[in-house]
């Protein structure tokens, strides 16, 4: 407990000097996970607001989704994920550079997702390549939500319905996401 007390500690003094540094138009927090059973306070993440990007002269040019194989796993304790990363449907751009986290998702003894950690340092990372791919190799096994980084904030990406993109990984399991498209117009 005294462990939990001092990550939501360390969180909740991050999101203060993130929230303390943010300029008049800085998105609106909102909550990561609710759950009414929960005895501790959800995690807030900062959403961006939408921001129009400049009409550019011609549009850019969808990619083709590039053809990579996923490695099989080093160990049967492990597991593989992988996939694209693209900025919307629409145009296909990959995200090439960016990092990508895969932080551990804390549940409640009934399997409510309660809040994602993530510390860089100990958290599968990639970097996502010229082409958009990325791949997470020698995974342990567990819950994960899908953060990624960039220069100027740092915010998990939610799926097509707008939950958390949640992934969990079985030992010697391979996940291939496919394509994953992200609003990143406030990079």
């Amino acid at each position: 407990m005294t462990k939990m007390r001092t990550l939501l500690l360390v969180v909740a003094l991050l999101l203060g000097l993130a929230l303390g540094c943010a300029k008049e138009e800085a998105p609106v927090p909102t909550a990561l996970f609710e759950s009414p059973e929960s005895p501790i306070s959800p995690l807030v993440v900062l959403q961006p607001s939408p921001t129009p990007l400049l009409p550019s002269p011609t549009p850019p040019l969808p990619s083709p989704t590039p053809e990579f194989v996923l490695p099989e796993p080093s160990s049967t304790e492990v597991g593989v994920v992988g996939g694209v990363l693209r900025t919307t449907m629409e145009s296909g751009v990959p995200v090439a550079g960016l990092s990508l986290y895969l932080a551990r998702v804390i549940q409640s003894e009934s399997g409510t997702p309660l809040v994602a950690s993530l510390n860089e340092s100990r958290a599968p990372k990639s970097v996502v390549e010229e082409d958009g791919s990325f791949i997470f190799t020698d995974v342990p096994t567990g819950t994960y939500g899908l953060v990624i980084k960039t220069p100027i904030v740092t915010v998990m990406l939610k799926d097509t319905d707008g939950d958390d993109f949640l992934i969990t990984l079985q030992a010697g399991q391979v996940i291939d996401l496919g394509e994953i498209y992200a609003d990143l117009s406030f990079r």
